[in-house]
C-alpha cells in the first residue's frame, strides 16, 4: 500500500502486508516504540466537540508505533525507509475502524480523518493509538501593506557583505517553502523554482492566488536582477509546496502532507532531493499543541532546518513556533526594535524522563516590518513575522553552502552566537539571542574570505519617498591589541553612527561583554572621550573579564533611533 495517497472507507481498502519490514528496520538501525496497553490520549477539544455535536469531527490520529529519532543527521535514506515501513505495518487495524475517507502519513505515523462519537470510542480503546487531536486550522503570519522596489532587510542582516567577502550566494543549495504557492513568471524568480506540488487544487504548474508565498520566497531566493536587493540567498533554489488556500488558511492535515512531501519530493529514498531548510511563515493557536512536532523532529533527524515565524499575537506564541526543535523567528521593525505584535513566550515541555523544562521563544529576530519582495510580476510590501523567518531561512542556506557538514543544532548555535544582541543582555523573551547578522554567522563558520567587504548598506525609505535617505556608515581597520590589563579595540568609522561592540565566544551562545560608544556625527549626541573627530574610535575592555579562548568581535554602526547601517566582525584569540 502507498501511504502517501488518500484511502476511501475501510471496507473498500486493502489490508497492510508486512513483508520486508523487519529487514528494513534492521538495516536502518532505528528503534520502534511498541503499542501501549493504555487508552489513547484524546484531546480535550475533541471530547468537547463530541459532547455538543453529532456531526463528524476532523481529527489527526497518531499511533504509538513511531521510529525513534535522535535529532542527528545521518543515513536519511534508511530513516525514510524505516518511517514508511513502520506506517505500513501498524496502520491497518486502525484504518479498519474508520468508515469515511482518510489519509495516511508516514513521516509521522498518523492518519487524518473525520470521526463520529462511536468511531472515537473505538479508537480511544485501541492499544495502537497514542493520541487523537483536532485537525487544527493554520493561517499565514503576515499581511500586505503596500508596494516598493527594494527591501531594507537585505542590508540590515548584512547579506551583501557575505556575497562579496565570502563569495556565498546559496549556489547549489535548496530551500523549501510551505505557503500559498509562487508566481514563477516574476523576473526575480526566473530559474529559482526547483520543485512544485499543489496540495490545495492539485494543479501541475506553479501559481499563487494569495501572494504571501511569492513574497516569502522572494526574500529567500530573488535573483536581484533589477538592481533592487530583495533576496538574501540569490543563488539558491526553492522547492514549493502550496498548502495554504487563497485566503491564507489551511488544515493541519494539509500541512502534514506538504511537510511529508518535502522530505522526499521524488518518492525515492535513495535520492537526497530534500531541501536543507524549510521556511514556514504560518502558525496555529496553542503553544502546547504537539500535532506537528513529530514532523519537525523528523526534519531535524534528516538534517533539515525547521524555521518558523513566531506569529503576530503579542503576549502569546502558537505552534509549531513553540516547539523546542523549531528555529523560531520574531519580527523587527525598521528601527531595529522588536515589533509590538511579534509573538513571544516561555513554554514548558515534558522531557522523556518525565521532568519538565522551559523553552524561551523566539530564538532570534529578523526584519519583518514593511519588507519589499516579489508579488505577482513586481514587488509588494508585507509586514509580519512571516517576513522575518525567510531572512533566517536564507541565512541558513548561506551557512550550509559554507559548512554543509553542520547539524541543525550546530546551525542554531551559530545563529544565536552571532546574533546582534538586543534588549536585555543575553537570551530574552523579546529578541531571543538578538537580531540576525548573516555576515557574523558566516564568520563564525570559519569560511574563507575571497573578496573585499561590501560597501555598507544604505538604509532607504520604501514607503515615504519624501523622507531623506540616511547616509551610509562604514567601519574599517577593526583591530584589537592588549595593553596591560586591558584589551583595546580600535578602528575608524565614517558617516552618521552610534557604535556598539559585541564580544562573543566563537561557536557558543554565551554573551561575554557588550559596550557602546556614540560618534561625533550621530544625531544630537555628544562626542565621547574615546573618539576623535577624524573618525577613529576605541573600546577599552578589561581582559580579566574574558577567558582564554577565541572570540568574535563585532562593531555595529546604527542611527540614534537604532536603525542599523553597517557592521564588521573579526576573530580574536586571547592567550
Amino acid at each position: 500500500m502507498n501511504s502517501d495517497t488518500d484511502r476511501p472507507g475501510a471496507r473498500h481498502g486493502r489490508r497492510f502486508v508486512a513483508t520486508l519490514a523487519l529487514s528494513l528496520l534492521a538495516c536502518s538501525c532505528m528503534s520502534v516504540t511498541p503499542g501501549l496497553a493504555s487508552g489513547a490520549n484524546v484531546g480535550r477539544a475533541v471530547d468537547a466537540r463530541v459532547a455538543v455535536s453529532s456531526a463528524e469531527i476532523p481529527v489527526v490520529i497518531t499511533l504509538n508505533a513511531q521510529v525513534a529519532r535522535d535529532g542527528v543527521r545521518r543515513r536519511p535514506a534508511d530513516l525514510l525507509r524505516a518511517l514508511r515501513s513502520t506506517a505500513e505495518q501498524s496502520q491497518g487495524s486502525v484504518r479498519a475502524k474508520l468508515r469515511g475517507p482518510s489519509h495516511a502519513f508516514w513521516l509521522v505515523n498518523a492518519i487524518s480523518t473525520s470521526v463520529n462519537a462511536g468511531e472515537l470510542q473505538a479508537l480511544r480503546n485501541d492499544p495502537a493509538v497514542a493520541s487523537i487531536t483536532l485537525d487544527p486550522q493554520v493561517t499565514v503570519a503576515g499581511a500586505q501593506a503596500g508596494t516598493g522596489p527594494a527591501s531594507w532587510g537585505v542590508g540590515a542582516v548584512n547579506a551583501p557583505d557575505v556575497w562579496s567577502r565570502y563569495g556565498l550566494t546559496g549556489t547549489g543549495i535548496r530551500v523549501g517553502s510551505i505557503d500559498t504557492g509562487v508566481v514563477p513568471t516574476n523576473p526575480e524568480l526566473t530559474g529559482a523554482i526547483a520543485g512544485w506540488k499543489d496540495f490545495v487544487g492539485g494543479r501541475p504548474t506553479p501559481y499563487d492566488d494569495n501572494g504571501h508565498g511569492t513574497h516569502t520566497i522572494g526574500t529567500m531566493v530573488a535573483r536581484n536582477v533589477t538592481g533592487a536587493q530583495v533576496g538574501v540567498a540569490p543563488g539558491a533554489t526553492v522547492i514549493v509546496a502550496k498548502a495554504m488556500a487563497a485566503d491564507g488558511s489551511a488544515t493541519g492535515s494539509t500541512l502534514l502532507a506538504a511537510a511529508q512531501w518535502m522530505t522526499d519530493p521524488d518518492g525515492d529514498p535513495a535520492t537526497a532531493d530534500f531541501p536543507t531548510v524549510i521556511n514556514n511563515s504560518w502558525t496555529a493557536a496553542g503553544a502546547d499543541n504537539e500535532w506537528f512536532r513529530p514532523m519537525v523532529q523528523a526534519w531535524v533527524a534528516m538534517g533539515i532546518a525547521p524555521v518558523f515565524a513566531a506569529g503576530n499575537t503579542p503576549g502569546a506564541i502558537g505552534n509549531p513556533a513553540s516547539y523546542p526543535e523549531s528555529i523560531t523567528v520574531g519580527q523587527l521593525e525598521r528601527a531595529g526594535t522588536i515589533a509590538p505584535s511579534s509573538s513571544r513566550g516561555l513554554i514548558s515541555w515534558a522531557a522523556p524522563d518525565g521532568t519538565t523544562f522551559q523553552v524561551s521563544k523566539p530564538d532570534l529576530t529578523a526584519p519583518g516590518a514593511l519588507i519589499s519582495s516579489t508579488v505577482g510580476s513586481g514587488y509588494g510590501l508585507y509586514s509580519g513575522s512571516s517576513m522575518a523567518s525567510p531572512h533566517v531561512a536564507a541565512a541558513i542556506a548561506l551557512i550550509r553552502q559554507a559548512r554543509p557538514d553542520l547539524t541543525v543544532d550546530g546551525i542554531r548555535e551559530i545563529l544565536r552566537a552571532s546574533a546582534n544582541d538586543r534588549g536585555a543582555p543575553g537570551l530574552d523573551l523579546d529578541y531571543g539571542a538578538g537580531a540576525l547578522d548573516v555576515a557574523a554567522a558566516i564568520a563564525a563558520t570559519g569560511a574563507p574570505i575571497v573578496g573585499p567587504a561590501a560597501p555598507a548598506p544604505i538604509a532607504q525609505s520604501i514607503v515615504d519617498h519624501a523622507a531623506p535617505k540616511p547616509t551610509a556608515s562604514r567601519i574599517r581597520g577593526l583591530r584589537a591589541v592588549r595593553r596591560g590589563a586591558n584589551l583595546i579595540i580600535q578602528g575608524r568609522a565614517t558617516g552618521p553612527w552610534r557604535l556598539r561592540l559585541a564580544i562573543r565566544p566563537k561557536a557558543t551562545a554565551q554573551q561575554a561583554l557588550q559596550a557602546t560608544t556614540t560618534g561625533q556625527r550621530a544625531l544630537a549626541t555628544a562626542i565621547p572621550a574615546t573618539h576623535s573627530r577624524d573618525g577613529k574610535f576605541r573600546f577599552t575592555v578589561p581582559v580579566g573579564r574574558l577567558q582564554r579562548r577565541t572570540y568574535l568581535l563585532t562593531v555595529t554602526a546604527s542611527r540614534a533611533s537604532g536603525e542599523q547601517l553597517g557592521s564588521t566582525t573579526v576573530a580574536l584569540r586571547l592567550r
